[in-house]
């Protein structure tokens, strides 16, 4: 019989051990930063624990695995440090009781665990690089939505080129202007107050230069921006600031603008090489051309002047050819010439 009894408090304690404890944390989803962590077990003991979790790679503790932590009044809190990651997670964190002042609820060698998850995936447009194209609506507005959630703040730090906003953090859009005038409707944004910075990105992101608009928005309610002097056919990069303690709200945004405007005409105009695509030419005086149009091109040269066509100029079997003497962005009018061939 006393065998018996000793065999059952030894499987009761197994058993206690196994799955007496649990703990639970503070904060169950992280966002990118460190925060202070509280592990709370079911148990208020007071004692030490051996720390036995090794973060992921993008995680990092206060305190390291393997050692011993003291447990105040069944309470332990460390920092966790989440760093930039592809793809949210979830990590899990063990403690091992090695001294108890309450063992009937918090044995030596029990243990608990628990997992916490965490995210820290940066928006693409995070950096100018991953600019998110936007397309500019005619007389109407087509409004779309984009995640803030873990924008960052710039590095090396920059501020809005109006403002003196320092450590906010900046998204990155990109369109083609199709208009002198283009209207941007902000819906939604984190927090009340942001500013819009309008870059000519002709020349691609290393190249922006400075600011060629700059407006502070006050985004309650919606806000409305109107950037003007653009010119047609230019890319522009739009970085739009916030403050980053308002992560997460998602920035509700479109463009809009008046009937399309044709680009800019050019005076004189020499072409050489070849071509393979559906491209019209145009010009305010003069077109001189030596090119090799190819096979399945369709190509339209439009001047006001003249067009000359130089001897290595050719048009091969299978392409389209006009010739149009009507005026930059002009249309055919009696007495105009035409020149097809095919």
């Amino acid at each position: 019989m006393k065998r018996f009894i000793g065999i059952f408090l030894i499987t009761f304690l197994c058993l206690n051990n196994t799955y007496g404890l649990s703990v639970t944390p503070s904060v169950s989803n992280l966002l990118c930063g460190t925060s202070m962590v509280t592990f709370t077990f079911d148990c208020a003991f007071t004692g030490n624990v051996l720390f036995t979790s090794s973060p992921p790679s993008s995680i990092s503790y206060s305190i390291t695995s393997g050692l011993l932590y003291p447990v105040v009044n069944g309470e332990i809190e460390f920092d966790v440090t989440v760093g930039v990651s592809n793809a949210p997670g979830t990590f899990n964190v063990n403690f091992v009781v090695l001294s108890t002042d309450m063992p009937g609820c918090a044995a030596v060698t029990d243990a608990a665990n628990t997992n916490v998850n965490f995210n820290c995936v940066v928006p693409p447009n995070d950096v100018c690089a991953g600019a998110i194209p936007l397309a500019i609506a005619t007389n109407t507005c087509s409004v779309a939505s984009y995640s803030t959630l873990n924008s960052t703040t710039p590095s090396p730090a920059e501020t809005p080129s109006c403002q003196s906003f320092g450590g906010w953090a900046d998204l990155w859009y990109i369109f083609t202007a199709n208009n002198t005038t283009i209207t941007m409707e902000m819906i939604s944004a984190p927090g009340f107050l942001g500013v819009s910075d309008l870059y000519n990105g002709t020349n691609g992101c290393a190249n922006l230069g400075s600011a060629v608009q700059c407006n502070t928005i006050v985004v309650g309610g919606g806000a409305t921006v109107v950037f003007t002097g653009l010119i047609v056919g230019d890319v522009y990069y739009l970085r739009l600031w916030h403050n980053p303690i308002e992560n997460g709200t998602d920035q509700e945004i479109c463009l809009h603008s008046t009937t399309p405007q044709p680009p800019a005409c050019p005076n004189m105009v020499m072409l050489s090489g070849s071509e393979s695509g559906t491209v019209d030419t145009e010009s305010m005086d003069w077109i001189q051309s030596d090119q090799m149009l190819l096979p399945g091109s369709v190509v339209d040269y439009d001047a006001t002047d003249f067009i000359e066509l130089l001897p290595d100029f050719e048009v091969q079997l299978g392409s389209t050819f006009h010739a149009f003497i009507d005026g930059c962005g002009g249309s055919m009018l009696k007495g105009d010439k035409e020149v097809e061939i095919k």
